[in-house]
C-alpha cells in the first residue's frame, strides 16, 4: 500500500445498515439516501457507524466516504504499517490486525432478545471475542425500560427453568429509561433493550450474542442459546455493574463554551459526551491514540473535511495528524466523544480542546 497521506487526516466513515426483526424506520428517516440495499418496509434495527469485524466468514469494515482516501475500509488502512500507527498511535491493534472498537445506533421498535456476552474470565470464558459495551440513550418513549443484570440470590439452574418456561422477566433488573442514560454493560451482564428507544452504543469488536429469551417471537433464524448464555452469565456479586448516569441532553450550552462529561471509563474506552456552544472554536491536540467522534445533535466543521457532520455522523480523529481545529455549525452541537488507550495506560493524554 503506498501513497497514503500521513499524517492523515480525520477520516469520515459511512453507516452499514442491519435488518433486524426488532427493528424501525428511525435510521431510515435520518440517514436518507444511505440505505439503497434496503426496501422502505425493511425494518433496520442497527446502523454500524464504525466497524472493523474480522469473522469466520464475512469481513465487515465501514468505509471512507470523503477526502482522498474516499472508498478505502478502515481495515484496508490498518494494513499498511506507516498508517496504522498514524492511526491507532500506541493504541494496539484488535485481533487480526482490525480497529479495536465498534460504534452503532439501535433503533428498538421492538425489545431485543434477553442476552448474554461472552465474558472475559473464568470458568466460562471461551473462544469467542467478549462484548463490554456502553448505551447512550438518544430517544425514550414515556414507558421504555432496559433490564440489565439478575436479581441478587437467582442461581443458574432458575434462570435456566425461567428462561425456558417465559418468567425470566420476574429476575431480570429493570430500570425506566430517558434521554442522557449512559448504561454499562460488561461482558457475561444478563441484559435487553426495551421496546421504544434509539441508543448509542460503544462496544468492543464483537457481534457475538446468547439469546436467553426472545419474547416468544418464533422465529427459526433467530434460535436461543441457554446454556451458552449461563455457561457465560454473571451472577450474584460477579455482576460489576455501576449506577445509571444521567446528563442532561435538554439544557442549553452557553454562547462559545466547550465542555465534556465523562460517561464511562474503562481497560478498552473512554466515552464522553462533548457539548459545544454556538460560535464555539477549538484546536484538537494529538494525543497518542484514536478519538472517533459520533455527531449525536447539531452540526460541526472539521478541518479536512468538504462539509459539516451531521447527527449520527461518526469521524476518527487520528492519533497522529497534522493539526485539527473545529467549529460548530449554525448552532450548538453535542458529540459522543471514544477516546480509545494507549498503552502507556493513559486513556485522555490531553484537555479536550483548547479554545481560540
Amino acid at each position: 500500500m503506498t501513497n497514503l497521506p500521513v499524517p492523515l487526516g480525520p477520516l469520515r466513515l459511512g453507516p452499514l445498515f442491519k435488518h433486524r426483526t426488532w427493528g424501525g424506520s428511525r435510521l431510515h428517516t435520518m440517514m436518507s439516501g444511505e440505505h439503497a440495499a434496503h426496501g422502505e418496509q425493511d425494518p433496520i434495527g442497527e446502523a454500524w457507524l464504525l466497524s472493523d469485524l474480522r469473522g469466520r466468514d464475512s469481513a465487515e469494515s465501514t468505509l471512507v466516504t470523503a477526502g482522498p482516501l474516499l472508498g478505502r475500509s478502515l481495515h484496508d488502512l490498518l494494513l499498511d504499517d506507516e498508517t496504522r500507527r498514524a492511526l491507532l498511535g500506541r493504541t494496539p491493534p484488535g485481533n487480526d490486525a482490525t480497529f479495536p472498537l465498534l460504534v452503532k445506533i439501535l433503533d428498538a421498535r421492538e425489545s431485543l432478545s434477553v442476552q448474554v456476552h461472552p465474558r472475559r474470565s473464568g470458568p466460562a470464558a471461551e473462544a469467542a471475542a467478549p462484548k463490554d459495551e456502553l448505551w447512550f440513550v438518544l430517544e425514550a418513549s414515556e414507558d421504555a425500560r432496559v433490564y440489565r443484570g439478575i436479581r441478587d440470590g437467582v442461581t443458574s439452574s432458575e434462570v435456566a427453568r425461567r428462561a425456558r418456561d417465559g418468567t425470566l422477566l420476574e429476575v431480570l433488573v429493570s430500570h425506566s429509561a430517558r434521554p442522557g442514560d449512559a448504561i454499562w454493560i460488561p461482558s457475561g451482564t444478563c441484559h435487553a433493550l426495551g421496546a421504544g428507544l434509539v441508543v448509542a452504543e460503544v462496544q468492543t469488536p464483537s457481534d457475538t450474542t446468547y439469546r436467553l429469551w426472545d419474547w416468544n417471537r418464533a422465529d427459526p433464524a433467530r434460535p436461543l442459546h441457554i446454556d451458552s448464555a449461563l455457561a457465560a452469565m454473571s451472577l450474584g456479586p460477579e455482576q460489576l455493574l455501576p449506577e445509571i448516569r444521567h446528563v442532561d441532553l435538554d439544557g442549553p450550552c452557553a454562547l462559545g463554551s466547550d465542555s465534556i462529561e465523562l460517561l464511562q471509563s474503562s481497560p478498552w474506552f473512554e466515552v464522553s459526551l462533548r457539548s459545544i456552544g454556538d460560535d464555539a472554536r477549538a484546536t484538537i491536540g494529538s494525543r497518542g491514540a484514536a478519538s472517533v467522534w459520533t455527531i449525536l445533535s447539531g452540526s460541526l466543521w472539521i478541518n479536512g473535511l468538504m462539509k459539516p457532520l451531521d447527527a449520527w455522523e461518526t469521524v476518527v480523529i487520528p492519533a497522529e495528524h497534522g493539526g485539527i481545529s473545529m467549529r460548530t455549525h449554525e448552532g450548538a452541537a453535542r458529540v459522543l466523544v471514544t477516546d480509545l488507550p494507549d498503552s502507556l495506560g493513559n486513556v485522555r493524554e490531553f484537555a479536550p480542546g483548547r479554545m481560540t
